[in-house]
């Protein structure tokens, strides 16, 4: 699924289709419709533009970034970067089909970073500083569920979805899932095991030995031996976090909106 809300939102499970939305005190700049691999090769054209494209998520980066391309195929001169501004959350799952609506802006590479985008493709990086980027206002899934969010960037308030889907609380489900269906998944767990602390979070294990990575939105001071009560969100783990915590064949993680640890 994919996902543009603030962490705080319910996920839909497969047989919904849910909206949120906040309206803008003033209308909204009409957005035209382009194809993906023109906005790739000449995105400065559009440079403070509205577009919607479609295409297909290629990578995760972050909880705020991600790539699209173009569906069924590679395309290797480029892939899309879209970013998601705080304190919304991209929710989505690489090879998932995907229409973005968004303004076309040159995002500075540093505010990326700070907004945990793992940029450790040195060509990725490249084009994040050489060009234009779609910064996202709207992400609608088309499969495997049908999702369809809005918000206003310009208005950092966290919004929830009308979902009614119960947030996870068995730490167990997390730490043992072997695939990517939990992605968009509230989480509110109590009493989890802290073990690896690291300066991007710190993970959760249970006695069997499965784990899973919680990372907080901000600097939370939990040691290694307490137990956490987490509230936040599953998402996939990117590819530079795995390799910043060492993490195995984990497919998800938690980026969590509140810890509190004892």
């Amino acid at each position: 699924m994919a996902v543009l809300t603030a962490i705080s939102a319910a996920s839909p499970s497969t047989a919904q289709q849910q909206t949120t939305s906040q309206q803008p005190s003033a209308p909204a700049t009409q957005a035209m419709k382009i194809d993906l691999d023109e906005l790739e090769t000449h995105p400065e054209k559009y440079v403070g533009k509205t577009v919607i494209v479609e295409g297909e998520v290629d990578r995760v980066l972050g909880p705020h970034l991600f790539t699209i391309d173009e569906r069924n195929w590679k395309d290797l001169e480029r892939e899309l970067p879209v970013v998601v501004p705080d304190p919304f959350a991209a929710i989505v799952r690489s090879d998932t089909p995907v229409r973005v609506t968004g303004t076309v802006q040159k995002v500075p590479i540093a505010e990326i970073e700070r907004s945990r985008g793992f940029l450790t493709d040195a060509k990725i990086k490249a084009e994040i500083e050489t060009k234009p980027a779609l910064v996202a206002t709207e992400v609608t899934t088309v499969a495997p569920v049908a999702v369809s969010l809005r918000v206003r960037t310009n208005q950092p308030a966290p919004i929830g979805t009308s979902g009614t889907s119960a947030p996870i609380t068995d730490v167990g489900q997390l730490a043992k899932s072997n695939d990517k269906s939990l992605v968009g998944r509230r989480v509110d767990v109590k009493d989890a095991p802290v073990v690896g602390v690291s300066p991007e979070g710190f993970w959760v294990r249970l006695p069997s030995g499965e784990r899973i990575f919680v990372m907080p939105t901000s600097t939370t001071a939990v040691r290694e031996g307490q137990t956490a009560a987490v509230q936040g969100v599953v998402l996939e783990l990117p590819e530079g976090l795995r390799v910043k915590v060492n993490a195995g064949e984990e497919p998800i993680y938690i980026y969590a909106d509140r810890v509190t640890a004892r």
